[in-house]
């Protein structure tokens, strides 16, 4: 038989893990945006080429340029999805670029990291959205860059951007 005082000290670690736990996941933080966006057109790339950098810098992803016109005010939807890995101790951050100057929503997302192991090759996905996007000629590009100079890679990708026609 347990001593009591053990016992009750047990109980009491629970219950204050448990007060801990509904804290932590009670928060909530306001969202980056929120809202409606009605799609009429999509276009698509995929590509199998393979492509890493060292740069901390954004740089172009190959093959994920596309231009659309958009036909009225509103947003665009882009989603994004590759074959990704990370070299030990750095992450891969990937955006989505609207016409070379504004980011798309998340921007610079952690879209692979490794610890002290190299991440392996794995299917990964993200989408933005691009809010109040004027009528006329548009392009998106995805870019990415490393977390710390390792290398991060990319193999097979589909981008996908809807958009009003």
């Amino acid at each position: 038989m347990k001593n009591c005082c053990t016992c009750r000290l047990g109980v009491a670690s629970l219950a204050g893990a448990a007060l801990l736990l509904a804290v932590l996941t009670s928060v909530t933080a306001a969202p980056l945006a929120a809202g409606g966006c009605e799609t009429t057109a999509s276009k698509y790339k995929i590509s199998a080429a393979f492509q890493s950098t060292t740069s901390t810098i954004f740089v172009d992803v190959m093959e994920t340029a596309i231009t659309f016109q958009q036909g009225g005010s509103g947003c665009v939807i882009v989603s994004f999805a590759g074959v990704a890995s990370a070299s030990s101790n750095t992450s891969m951050y990937v955006r989505a670029r609207l016409d070379g100057a504004a980011d798309c929503l998340p921007n610079d997302n952690a879209f692979a990291g490794s610890g002290g192991t190299a991440s392996p090759s794995a299917d990964r996905a993200m989408n933005y959205v691009c809010g109040n996007v004027a009528p006329g000629s548009h392009m998106i590009k995805m870019q990415f860059r490393t977390g710390s100079g390792p290398t991060v890679s990319l193999g097979s990708r589909t981008i996908i951007v809807h958009y009003v026609k």
